[in-house]
């Protein structure tokens, strides 16, 4: 298994010593194993259970958001939690559509909560653009024409989309 994306950066670990040294050791290992990509999905699992418990919801989910797709066993598991971004990347598309009076049509997907759509008619940045929800909750996108090497970058901003 390739290395995840996002990492344990950021979380209270002095927190969770407090309650459970324990989980603190083993956030810890199987941070590590995923960090090298040496981690199975089971153990994934667990690291994103053991975060939950231990009051880092948004890290888990940002770790969910950047490593798992649609039909896994840990997207399946934690669909729950997913709701909630995938209600918000269904919303960032609609703005998208209406902001720009373009119809999108999905290519290809990058991964969970990504992607690539093709723009009928063209907006004023290109032919296709690829949407992304990333694992720190912004709606980004990449507005291009493949022939192209030209792109423009765009960030959702209380429902509006802006040259980033």
């Amino acid at each position: 298994m390739a290395a995840k994306a996002a990492s344990l950066d950021g979380i209270d670990w002095n927190r969770i010593r407090e309650a459970s040294v324990e989980a603190a050791m083993e956030i810890e290992e199987l941070g590590r194993l995923m960090e090298t990509g040496t981690d199975s999905d089971i153990e994934f699992g667990r690291l994103c259970e053991l975060l939950i418990k231990y009051g880092e919801t948004d890290k888990a989910t940002a770790l969910l958001i950047a490593n798992v797709d649609e039909g896994e066993d840990n997207f399946k598991r934690f669909q729950s939690m997913l709701a909630k971004p995938e209600a918000a990347y269904r919303a960032g598309v609609a703005s998208f559509e209406n902001q720009f009076s373009s119809k999108l049509k999905p290519v290809r997907k990058a991964r969970f909560l990504s992607v690539v759509y093709q723009c009928d008619p063209p907006t004023r940045f290109g032919e296709e653009v690829q949407i992304t929800y990333d694992a720190d909750g912004q709606m980004l996108a990449d507005a291009y024409d493949p022939s192209s090497s030209h792109a423009v970058s765009l960030r959702l901003s209380g429902g509006v989309w802006l040259e980033a």
